[in-house]
């Protein structure tokens, strides 16, 4: 999660599918992030490698 501030990224945090997380601008709000992902594959990284 970032944050862009006067131009410039902040990190504010990396969550993981089975994390809830209170996200900017919605922190009333608890978002379990596998609900978001649901379906999606991860990537294995073999498709980053060169051959």
């Amino acid at each position: 999660m970032s944050r862009l501030i006067d131009g410039k990224w902040l990190h504010l945090g990396l969550y993981g599918a089975d994390e809830k997380v209170r996200a900017e601008p919605f922190e009333a709000i608890e978002s379990n992030l596998g609900e978001w992902w649901e379906g999606v594959e991860e990537d294995d990284d073999e498709s980053s490698k060169d051959t």
